[in-house]
């Protein structure tokens, strides 16, 4: 039970306390200047004791930049590129906005304000999307440690922008592209004494046609999960660039998937030195 007390002060005002004990038993205490209000708050101070809502205001207090690095060190286990990708928004976005802001002073109607002056500078649907994601995901962490009530972010919608249509190769303009990456104009070439050209990345790109693999899960393969044999190729990694380095991690989905391989392609890929 919250504890209300009457005081003077040196100066002979009034002052009216408040006196409680928190969810983990610790003594609180806030003055007021009227009754009223103290009693307003020792009555609030109940309920939320009661309901398990009430929140510690120090932690209120906290800037928004003390809780995204809290949350920062909360995503060690993401792969790097995504790492990279929400740090990157909270230093470009959130935090020339929102890092000196009290994360108790964050409401819905500053998240909205937010997303409209992103609109308004042009950025696309999904950078907003990205950017209204990551500031959720640091308010459900001040919600969850019992900083404050609510997620201001919990509601907030963003536009979706038009789907651009995806141009797809049909098998002529496939064999042109490939031929064209085989044998490239003597002043595109690596090595201009190489007159052969370069047949491997001709395979390349119609490997990559037909058996509709990632860019990145491309780049991760290696020779051993290449099953020449059975005709399949077992797709269990990717690589992404992050940090400035390449980075091989599990695919997209976490998935290991068995997809099949073109008869054609079987003899081309033995005469690149792929073993069985």
């Amino acid at each position: 039970m919250a504890d209300i007390q009457r005081r003077r002060t040196a100066r002979g005002e009034v002052r009216w306390d408040v006196r409680y004990r928190d969810e983990s038993r610790k003594q609180r205490k806030r003055s007021f200047a009227r009754k009223v209000d103290a009693q307003q708050f020792a009555s609030g101070v109940e309920t939320d004791l009661n309901r398990g809502d009430w929140i510690d205001p120090k932690r209120g207090r906290e800037l928004f930049a003390t809780w995204a690095e809290k949350w920062q060190a909360t995503i060690a286990d993401r792969k790097p590129k995504t790492r990279e990708s929400y740090e990157s928004i909270v230093s470009k976005h959130l935090l020339p906005r929102f890092g000196d802001v009290p994360i108790a002073s964050i409401d819905y109607a500053m998240v909205l304000s937010f997303v409209a002056e992103l609109q308004a500078t042009g950025a696309a649907s999904k950078t907003i999307r990205n950017v209204r994601d990551v500031l959720r995901m640091i308010m459900r962490l001040a919600v969850r440690s019992g900083a404050i009530k609510v997620n201001p972010v919990a509601d907030v919608t963003v536009r979706r922008g038009g789907k651009k249509e995806m141009v797809f190769l049909d098998p002529d303009q496939i064999m042109s592209l490939a031929n064209e990456v085989s044998a490239p104009p003597a002043r595109y070439r690596r090595d201009e004494r190489r007159v052969s050209g370069y047949p491997e990345y001709g395979l390349f790109v119609r490997f990559a046609a037909y058996t509709g693999l990632r860019a990145g899960e491309l780049v991760g393969l290696r020779v051993k999960d290449l099953e020449l044999l059975h005709r399949r190729v077992q797709v269990f990694q990717s690589a992404s660039e992050a940090y400035g380095q390449l980075q091989i991690v599990p695919t997209k989905t976490y998935e290991r998937r068995s997809v099949p391989i073109p008869r054609s392609f079987i003899d081309e890929l033995g005469e690149m030195g792929v073993l069985c």
